[in-house]
C-alpha cells in the first residue's frame, strides 16, 4: 500500500484527527478511532496521539481544535 496517498496524508490530519479532537474536548472516549489514528501515525511517521491525548508534535499540522489552543468544549463552542 502507498501510505503517502491522500487518504492518509490529508484525511487523517484534516478529518479523523479533528473529529478525535472534538471528542476529546467533549470527554467522549474514542477507542476505535484512536486505534486507527495510532496505526496511521506509525505508517506516516507522524505523532498526533501521545498517552491517549492529542498532544503529539504533529498536532500543529492538523485542523484539530487543540492546534488552536482549545482545551475545553465550552470555549470551542463559543467560536
Amino acid at each position: 500500500p502507498n501510505f503517502r496517498y491522500r487518504y492518509f496524508t490529508e484525511d487523517i490530519p484534516m478529518g479523523l484527527v479533528v473529529t478525535r479532537g472534538i471528542a476529546e474536548l467533549a470527554g467522549v472516549p474514542t477507542p476505535n478511532m484512536d486505534d486507527v489514528i495510532l496505526w496511521c501515525q506509525e505508517m506516516l511517521g507522524k505523532e498526533y496521539i501521545v498517552d491517549g491525548k492529542l498532544v503529539g508534535k504533529d498536532v500543529a499540522s492538523t485542523r484539530a481544535p487543540q492546534r488552536y489552543g482549545f482545551s475545553d468544549l465550552d470555549s470551542f463552542m463559543r467560536v
